[in-house]
């Protein structure tokens, strides 16, 4: 899954001989990651359902159904090795339109909430993913006309290295806590062991 993962802006930020990025994409991996293959006519996701994953088109054709124009002319293509549907992985989203397999396809599905906790429990990448999120979520909020789940960012810049409280209070100064909710960490309650009466 390795080859998927690299296409993802995000992983492509993160340092590529470090540590904690080479564990963040193995437990991504194991944890996150499941093949999947669909058949002619399948419907992967429609308008308005809750988006739960994100998607890699490994092969096959699938088209996306987009508003009524696209419903004449066979919806929108799918390229190839793109991630359908990554805004997930950043924001709460809900799909505005079908994802539906023209021919046998075979997909790699990114599960957002397992995304979310394999990032979150990266005391480096965890707070890049913050940055990220903000950044993408302005983004995609820029771009408000033409959404759809074939949105694609077009950030070309770095994000600064920031501290996770600096990450953190920044998001929440500014209301964009949905945008990176999925990468808070949930704190470690304490148990009170008391003396058992003899």
């Amino acid at each position: 899954h390795r080859n998927c993962l690299i296409e993802m802006q995000f992983i492509q930020q993160l340092p590529p001989e470090n540590r904690q990025t080479i564990q963040v994409m193995q437990k991504l991996a194991v944890n996150a990651l499941g093949d999947t293959v669909v058949a002619h006519d399948d419907v992967l996701f429609g308008a308005g359902d809750s988006a739960e994953a994100a998607y890699f088109v490994q092969s096959g054709r699938l088209n996306y159904h987009w508003g009524e124009e696209d419903d004449s002319d066979g919806g929108i293509p799918v390229s190839r090795n793109v991630w359908i549907a990554e805004m997930a992985l950043w924001t709460p989203w809900t799909h505005l339109g079908d994802l539906v397999s023209e021919d046998v396809s075979r997909l790699v599905v990114l599960h957002v909430e397992q995304f979310c906790k394999c990032v979150r429990e990266s005391g480096e990448c965890q707070p890049a993913a913050v940055a990220y999120a903000k950044d993408y979520v302005d983004e995609l909020k820029s771009r408000n006309s033409n959404m759809n789940d074939l949105f694609i960012s077009r950030r070309d810049k770095q994000p600064a290295r920031v501290s996770r409280q600096a990450s953190m209070h920044s998001a929440m100064a500014d209301g964009s806590f949905g945008c990176c909710r999925g990468f808070w960490r949930t704190p470690k309650t304490k148990t009170n062991v008391l003396p058992m009466d003899g």
